[in-house]
């Protein structure tokens, strides 16, 4: 998996961390998990099944 490094203010990493640990899991999952809510999955949960005709793979 790549890595990212990236610079913040010093009062955003503190709360970064803060967070972090009130969650219980490590500060690069904290903020692998707000990447990830950001970017989402580019297609809205269940979107596919609610198309018209749904999502059908060809036979």
């Amino acid at each position: 998996m790549p890595q990212l490094h990236f610079y913040v203010p010093r009062e955003i990493a503190e709360e970064i961390k803060r967070r972090a640990e009130l969650r219980g899991i490590t500060l690069s999952r904290y903020v692998a998990e707000l990447v990830q809510q950001e970017m989402g999955s580019g297609w809205p949960e269940g979107w596919f099944d609610e198309v018209a005709g749904g999502w059908n793979e060809p036979s």
